[in-house]
């Protein structure tokens, strides 16, 4: 853990860990090639592949659990009308702009998201923010993922994985635990995983 002025941030009640809840569900966040090609502007560094076939190992153990997985992707309407002050400070946004149809945009492979996975697009870094997440998270009769019975328990923790760790994913997670319905996992480095 960090330290702090005061002493190490553990000793001063900032380090507990919280469990998972008994209705997991995925969050997977913006694992797009925009991310994870060197030659994009928005390329996430030279871990990106560890981190990818780290990520598409999760998914393969949370398909196989049967847990709900959703996805997040970034999509722009020409111009970044829908973008706000996030799309003017960050010009690389660009190539998600609709237009541009730029293969940046789509999923790395073997991270994308498969039938009956829900796909969220969003403008801003936060997955929950603007977006129909939280809802689809505590919807009680929402079919997210597979196999979930109607009127079964909401969705109460959110386990992570995404890009980049300073930017959306960790908004992600800083919003989920905001919404005290869920607990995000993250760890550090230039992903989250």
């Amino acid at each position: 853990m960090t330290s702090h002025p005061g002493g190490p941030v553990d000793a001063r009640g900032y380090g507990a860990t919280l469990q998972p809840g008994a209705r997991p569900a995925l969050l997977v966040v913006d694992f797009v090639k925009a991310y994870t090609q060197p030659d994009s502007p928005l390329y996430a560094g030279p871990t990106t592949e560890g981190v990818r076939r780290a990520c598409e190992e999760l998914l393969g153990v949370s398909r196989r659990a049967i847990i709900p997985i959703l996805h997040t992707n970034l999509a722009y309407q020409d111009g970044g009308r829908d973008g706000g002050v996030f799309f003017r400070k960050v010009p690389a946004l660009k190539v998600f702009e609709r237009s541009a149809r730029s293969p940046l945009g789509e999923f790395a492979p073997g991270v994308g998201p498969e039938r009956g996975e829900v796909v969220i697009t969003k403008q801003y870094a936060s997955a929950f923010f603007g977006t129909t997440l939280a809802a689809t998270l505590t919807a009680p009769s929402c079919p997210i993922g597979r196999k979930r019975a109607s009127g079964a328990a909401p969705t109460r923790w959110v386990g992570e994985s995404g890009v980049t760790q300073s930017g959306c994913a960790d908004s992600s997670a800083w919003s989920s635990a905001i919404r005290r319905s869920y607990c995000a996992s993250e760890t550090s480095g230039s992903f989250s995983t």
